[in-house]
């Protein structure tokens, strides 16, 4: 990263120094610069040199980086539990404590925002290391997000990147200003349905078997002429809600079948990560196992009520921003830095791309808890990546990893039907961005979303209980028939409007849709 603030200040503001960074919110790792007085940060913009963000920077990354450090919500103590309550511990302390409690079993959980640093610890001190990113074996993407905009078509599916990777929509945008032939298959009418020049609005099924019929050569629509004539010059874009799903094994397969007949590239967006953890199923599957787990980020989203209370007797540490469901069934509440207030190594779409150390740390950096040692240098070397050249490079350094078709794909197809589906997944409004009323307010209320058609179909009134809870409706035409969607960025502890966790409203919460009965 050896982007430097640009000759003329972007911010009218006064300040004393300007640093550039790397925004670690998603995998399109946008470069920015940070004005700052006194070491506090007064103005923050998107770098214009930077090949990734092209000088763009969304309401997440700004949240992530100018809104958490002065959050007053914000943990900024460790706690321990004694009893019903919490008591402040100091560094030394907290430390002494996880040592004493990492014996027996013990599992971490790492999400998206934890470092290469955490993840070379976690590895280090057992081999249950799980996460709710989703590893897969292969590249994420044969081409950079970029690569789209000289592509003469597009195939998208159940994929809206604005929900997982924001800038990322930019390059889709760019390709219909170019012309390039755009379809789009999925169960809600977005951005990239609005640039597209065929689409279909309709179920996870439907679209399922619709990527499966071109890669057959049976669609009956222009898509099926336009993948066989560009082949090359086509890119496939998958959501990884199509992977979160019981449709993974077909997805997966037909996708590796689409790049082998027709030669078309492939990306699958969402939230991907390139180093092998175990899969978030797992870790619910298991969690009775273990004495001690050591959680990064909020994932009791994912635990139905029973679930929370059969942790009781285990020691659970959790590095957290805020007092999360997690926090607040936690041992031990360890404070944790934001990818602002370190050096991180972010994990882009297809690449890693290094961020020096922007804003002030207000306590130790997760890693200094554990008396385990890392080199992150070598792991590097193991991605076919060099920490130099990561250092210096603009735009990040593609991970050296097989492609889809280099793979074999012996996953099982566990696909299911149904006349209505349940969709448990992302919006503008993330999880952790309803802590911070700038993000919160993109979404303040959680529904349960109906079109006209489904709304009347089914007779649904104003509530619609969903496993054994009740959610108010909201109809958005812009919802494929026969669908119900309720965002999963909300849980029951979240300060300004709560609201009911996908451990709660999914039968099986490791998925992001599921077949749904109503009895109405």
């Amino acid at each position: 990263m050896p982007l430097s603030p640009t000759s003329v200040p972007l911010t009218v503001k006064e300040f004393e120094k300007a640093l550039c960074g790397i925004c670690g919110g998603c995998s399109s790792a946008c470069g920015y610069i940070a004005y700052l007085k006194q070491d506090e940060l007064v103005d923050l913009y998107g770098h214009p040199h930077d090949p990734n963000g092209i000088g763009s920077f969304c309401t997440k990354g700004i949240t992530y980086i100018q809104e958490i450090p002065k959050n007053p919500l914000r943990i900024t103590k460790p706690l321990l539990r004694e009893g019903n309550n919490f008591r402040e511990v100091e560094f030394q302390e907290t430390k002494k404590l996880i040592k004493e409690n990492l014996k027996g079993k013990v599992a971490f959980f790492l999400d998206r925002f934890a470092g290469i640093e955490e993840y070379l610890i976690a590895r280090s001190l057992t081999e249950e290391v799980f996460s709710d990113s989703l590893y897969l074996p292969f590249k994420q993407t044969s081409v950079r997000a970029q690569d789209w905009v000289d592509k003469k078509a597009l195939f998208i599916f159940e994929a809206e990147p604005t929900f997982s990777e924001v800038m990322l929509t930019r390059w889709i945008v760019d390709a219909f200003e170019k012309d390039a032939y755009i379809f789009t298959a999925g169960s809600r009418y977005t951005t990239v349905f609005q640039k597209s020049k065929e689409k279909v609005l309709t179920t996870p099924e439907k679209t399922t078997e619709i990527l499966q019929a071109l890669s057959e050569g049976r669609f009956e629509g222009k898509a099926q002429k336009f993948l066989e004539f560009f082949g090359k010059e086509s890119v496939v874009i998958v959501g990884d809600t199509l992977l979160r799903s019981p449709f993974r094994g077909k997805v997966l397969k037909t996708l590796k079948e689409i790049s082998e007949k027709y030669g078309a590239d492939y990306s699958i967006v969402g939230n991907i990560t390139p180093f092998p953890v175990k899969s978030l199923k797992e870790f619910l599957e298991r969690l009775g196992e273990f004495d001690t787990l050591v959680l990064f980020g909020n994932p009791f989203i994912y635990l139905s009520d029973e679930q929370i209370q059969k942790l009781k007797d285990k020691f659970v540490i959790n590095f957290a921003y805020f007092p999360t469901i997690t926090a607040n069934h936690s041992t031990l509440i360890i404070p944790r830095t934001t990818f602002a207030e370190r050096e991180f190594i972010v994990k882009g779409f297809g690449f890693l791309a290094h961020s020096p150390q922007v804003l002030n740390a207000p306590f130790p950096q997760p890693y200094e808890y554990f008396e385990s040692s890392f080199d992150v240098e070598d792991f590097l070397k193991e991605c076919g990546v060099k920490l130099e050249e990561l250092k210096e490079k603009e735009g990040g350094v593609d991970i050296s990893m097989k492609d889809i078709t280099e793979v074999d794909i012996n996953e099982e197809d566990r696909s299911e039907s149904g006349e209505l589906w349940f969709i448990c997944d992302n919006t503008l409004a993330e999880e952790l961005g309803h802590w911070n009323p700038w993000t919160h307010a993109l979404e303040r209320e959680q529904f349960a979303y109906v079109n006209q058609k489904t709304k009347e179909r089914l007779n649904i009134g104003n509530l619609i209980e969903i496993n054994g809870v009740k959610l108010k409706v909201k109809v958005n035409n812009n919802l494929a028939d026969n669908v119900v969607f309720v965002p999963n960025s909300f849980e029951e502890f979240q300060p300004f409007d709560p609201g009911i966790r996908v451990g709660r409203l999914m039968k099986k919460p490791f998925f992001k849709l599921e077949v749904l009965n109503l009895n109405v």
